[in-house]
């Protein structure tokens, strides 16, 4: 199995990914929005995503036929503060501030994750956006259904403890990675 485990990689290579290759390819978009359409209750739903992320959610939700009202707000800044380490929380917050009042203004009441890195800024994003608005996050969902999957096909690893070899490959600095 591979996951596409980056929502701008999914966005261009899951298709042709899965024309390449003949086994289960995953991508956290199609999961972060399936979930989210289930969880919503008002079908208002907010994402935090760069725009050519948001048009792909916004594609795959009508797709599978959803009917929800989904509304992008890019967040540029947000992954650097979680590359420095979240070092100064003050400016992490005004910028939440920032980037998620248009979204309270529409009243979502569940919010995409579109990002790998914001996760890390659940809390920041969890004070500014209130108790009552459901956070997503594609990558625990597409985990979740990977398992699900490996299930089905007889390859869950749920005993044999064999020699795992891990290949990690990495486009950025290798030496920030490790």
């Amino acid at each position: 199995m591979i996951i596409i485990a980056r929502n701008v990689a999914t966005s261009i290579a899951l298709k042709s990914a899965r024309d390449k290759y003949n086994i289960p390819i995953l991508g956290l978009i199609e999961t972060g929005a399936k979930m989210a359409v289930k969880v919503s209750k008002n079908k208002a739903v907010g994402i935090l995503a760069p725009n050519k992320v948001t048009k792909i959610y916004k594609q795959i939700i009508e797709s599978l036929n959803f009917t929800v009202n989904l509304f992008g707000q890019p967040c540029p800044n947000f992954a650097d503060f979680v590359e420095q380490g979240l070092e100064n929380p003050k400016k992490i917050k005004e910028t939440a501030n920032i980037y998620l009042k248009s979204l309270k203004e529409k009243r979502i009441d569940t919010l995409i994750l579109g990002c790998t890195h914001y996760p890390f800024l659940k809390d920041f994003i969890r004070k500014v956006i209130g108790l009552k608005v459901k956070l997503v996050d594609p990558s625990k969902q597409t985990v979740l259904e990977a398992k699900e999957m490996l299930k089905q096909i007889g390859n869950l690893n749920v005993g044999r403890h064999e020699e795992t070899i891990h290949r990690f490959f990495v486009s950025g600095h290798k030496q920030d990675f490790e």
